[in-house]
């Protein structure tokens, strides 16, 4: 009666005691099979995986205990060359998936730094809210001027230059009149903010201007604003204003146009060069705001 065979186990300490020529060969250990993890579980279940389909599709054959110990030796050498090749390519998946997930963890926050680094800044406003200690009347020793304060019904605050009679300094010379409302000291940059708004309104005095002073020799002066009875308002472009400087013994000169950066004060001029000196009435000034607009594009309204 024949012995039943023998369970299959995968004991890779087991040698052959008399193997045949060829199978000697295939167990001869190397340097290399001998760091393959072939105690691993799941080499283990793999090798029994690919010696039961060997097994079901070749004819039966006999073959000798010294064959069969070697052909399990071999599945279970290429179950654990598959497991080192799987977990390699595991590895160069997560290699991959880290990069990538690096990279683009840094491109958002070289986004969100780009965003908060170049986000518009608030809109600055000057009113007349705390009109006494925020604003001045300012006008040559003989002129006659003054400065009020009213409030629109819905609330908004606004300054009023009432001006009787505009008188030069030197009775030879015409030149030397000056009349206007302006804000105390207070430095500001507004060389991120490309336009200002400005609210006006007259009775009697045909024109006004802003003035934006860096020093008391140095001014950013805009274009002539032609007031009317009814609010209006003035979108301005500040890469549009004319630098004026003024140097001992010369007297003010223009110094070409730009974009103010950092000004000290406020001023809505009615003037030399803004009005003739005969000019009578009352100048209404509103809100003053510098407004940023994206791309420098001219805000709606």
């Amino acid at each position: 009666m024949e012995e039943p065979p023998k369970p299959l186990e995968f004991d890779v300490a087991q040698q052959p005691t008399a193997p045949e020529e060829h199978a000697t060969t295939a167990t001869q250990p190397t340097s290399t099979q001998q760091k393959l993890p072939t105690d691993r579980p799941e080499v283990v279940r793999r090798a029994w995986a690919l010696y039961d389909e060997a097994q079901h599709g070749t004819a039966d054959k006999p073959l000798s205990s010294t064959e069969e110990l070697a052909l399990r030796r071999q599945y279970l050498e290429v179950a654990a060359q598959e497991y080192l090749s799987h977990q390699a390519a595991r590895r160069r998946r997560l290699l991959v998936a880290g990069a990538t997930t690096g990279l683009l963890l840094l491109v958002g926050l070289g986004w969100v730094t780009w965003v908060f680094l170049n986000r518009p800044p608030p809109p600055i406003w000057y009113t007349f809210a705390s009109h006494e200690r925020g604003w001045a009347l300012h006008k040559n020793r003989k002129t006659k001027a003054s400065m009020s304060f009213g409030t629109e019904s819905n609330g908004q605050p606004y300054g009023i230059l009432t001006v009787a009679q505009m008188t030069p300094e030197d009775s030879t010379s015409s030149s030397s009149y000056f009349v206007g409302i302006i804000t105390r000291n207070h430095p500001v940059d507004v060389s991120r903010y490309p336009w200002v708004i400005v609210y006006v309104r007259g009775e009697g005095i045909p024109f006004a201007r802003p003035c934006f002073w860096l020093s008391r020799d140095e001014t950013w002066v805009g274009p002539k604003l032609a007031l009317h009875p009814q609010w209006i308002h003035y979108t301005i472009s500040l890469s549009g204003f004319t630098h004026n400087i003024h140097e001992p013994g010369i007297g003010w000169r223009q110094a070409g146009q730009g974009h103010p950066g950092v000004i000290s004060n406020i001023e809505i001029q009615a003037g030399l060069h803004v009005n003739d000196v005969s000019a009578r009435g009352k100048v209404f000034v509103g809100p003053i705001i510098f407004l940023p607009a994206e791309g420098n594009s001219m805000p709606a309204g």
